[in-house]
């Protein structure tokens, strides 16, 4: 291997793992005024609902981004990146809008379901619609790392991390 092979794996071992680790040292630096401000029944609708969002990615087929990279380097098929992502991002639109729908128009009643009242409904709302967004920039993120662009995902990746810190310190 030569210095300059080093040089480029390191180089791109530093931006493609350096935004998950920024990502959990914010999330610990935030632990502290996550639980000074929020009580154990929130922390606790919180966990269920990213637990929600987890489950239902699985279930409807929303974690497509490992074939997306199968399928652009297996050497036996011949599809475009663009035409695998497309196709990866409809089959999940098509697979996540009805439950998406349904969710947000029965928000209140899985609400009280759920949790026994229902002013979580805003929450479900939100993080039902975060179901697609967020698996959509997985196959996003996926992409940039197939065109090998490290900057751009470490990039990408700051603001999101930055947007979601915001975002959390604002609801808090």
């Amino acid at each position: 291997m030569t210095k300059t092979s080093i040089s480029r794996i390191l180089n791109r071992t530093f931006y493609y793992g350096a935004s998950g680790v920024i990502g959990n040292i914010i999330g610990f630096i935030m632990l502290p005024i996550y639980t000074s401000h929020l009580t154990p029944a929130d922390y606790g609708v919180a966990s269920f609902l990213i637990l929600y969002v987890s489950l239902v990615q699985i279930l409807l087929g929303g974690k497509f981004e490992a074939a997306i990279a199968k399928f652009h380097f297996d050497k036996d098929l011949r599809f475009s990146i663009n035409t695998i992502i497309s196709t990866a991002t409809l089959i999940t639109i098509i697979f996540c809008i009805a439950p998406l729908l349904l969710t947000i128009s029965h928000s209140q009643n899985i609400s009280t379901l759920l949790f026994g009242e229902e002013s979580y409904s805003q929450y479900i709302e939100i993080i039902s619609i975060n179901i697609l967004v967020t698996t959509v920039t997985q196959y996003t993120m996926q992409y940039i790392r197939i065109v090998d662009k490290p900057i751009l995902f470490f990039s990408i990746n700051l603001a999101a991390l930055l947007v979601q810190l915001s975002l959390n310190i604002v609801l808090i």
